[in-house]
C-alpha cells in the first residue's frame, strides 16, 4: 500500500559542531509540515551526488531557512555584509533543485530557500538590501521576537497563492537581510511588501513556490502556504 501522506524532504542548515539546532532537529518546520498533512524526511548534508537517490524518495522538497548563498553562483563578488556563507549547502541543494525538477515534484523554499530557488533558475540577490537595493526599504532583517517582525504583503490577485490565503493582503513576518534582485528564468513575483521587496516567487508552468517571511513561525491559521506547498504534492501524487 502506498503512503497515505505525501512525503516532503527537508533540506536544513549543515549541523554546528555541537550538533544542535534546527540542521538536526527540524525546528519549526517539522511540526509545521506535519501539520499541514505532510509526512517529513530531513535530507541529510550529502554529497550533490546523492540528490537524485534522494529526490528519488520524496514526493516534493522543502529548502529551509538559512544563512546567505555564496554570490558566486549569480556572479557577484562577495559582498563584507554576507553572512552564513556555507558553500557545501549551495552546492547540495542547488544539487536537490535539479534532481526535483527532473521529477516534475513540488519546490517550496522559505527565506533562504526562496533565494535558492531564484538563484537555482539563473537569478540574483541583494546581498544586502539596506545598502543594495535601489530603492528605500523597510527594516526586514528583525530578529525572530522582535515585535516589530510583522509588516503587510500584497499578494497577486491572479495566482492561486491568494486563493490559498482567502485575502488580497496578509500579514507576514521578516527575519532576512536579503532578497530577490534579477528574476529568475521562468519565474514570476506573487507577493511584494510595501517597499516593494520581492515576498514570493512562483514558476509560471513548473509546481515551484518561494516565499520570503516563514510560515512555520506563524499561527496555523497564517501557514496557508505551507497548506498550499503540502496540496501542490498531493495533486502531483494523484497524477
Amino acid at each position: 500500500m502506498g503512503r497515505e501522506k505525501p512525503m516532503i524532504g527537508l533540506s536544513l542548515e549543515t549541523p554546528g559542531p555541537d550538533q544542535q539546532g534546527a540542521g538536526v532537529s527540524g525546528g519549526h518546520y517539522v511540526p509545521a509540515l506535519t501539520e499541514a498533512g505532510g509526512d517529513v524526511r530531513l535530507l541529510p548534508p550529502a554529497s550533490p551526488s546523492d540528490a537524485m537517490a534522494l529526490v528519488s524518495e520524496i514526493d516534493g522538497l522543502c529548502l529551509s531557512g538559512g544563512g546567505d548563498m555564496n554570490p558566486s553562483h549569480y556572479g557577484e563578488a562577495l559582498s563584507p555584509l554576507a553572512d552564513g556563507i556555507d558553500d557545501a549547502r549551495d552546492e547540495r541543494e542547488l544539487a536537490l533543485m535539479r534532481a526535483a525538477r527532473g521529477r516534475g515534484i513540488p519546490i517550496f523554499g522559505i527565506c533562504r530557500g526562496c533565494q535558492v530557488i531564484n538563484v537555482g533558475y539563473g537569478g540574483s540577490l541583494y546581498q544586502d538590501l539596506a545598502t543594495e537595493a535601489p530603492f528605500p526599504t523597510r527594516k526586514h532583517n528583525h530578529k525572530a521576537d522582535d515585535p516589530d517582525r510583522f509588516h503587510p504583503v500584497r499578494l497577486d490577485a491572479s495566482h492561486h497563492v491568494s486563493r490559498a490565503a482567502g485575502a488580497a493582503e496578509v500579514v507576514v513576518n521578516t527575519h532576512h537581510h536579503q532578497a530577490v534582485a534579477r528574476l529568475g528564468e521562468g519565474l514570476k513575483v506573487i507577493a511584494w511588501a510595501d517597499d516593494g521587496v520581492v515576498e514570493a516567487i512562483a514558476h509560471v508552468e513548473e509546481p515551484v513556490l518561494g516565499v520570503q517571511w516563514h510560515p512555520e513561525r506563524l499561527d496555523p491559521p497564517d501557514r496557508w502556504a505551507i497548506e498550499l506547498f503540502i496540496s501542490m504534492c498531493e495533486a502531483i501524487r494523484a497524477r
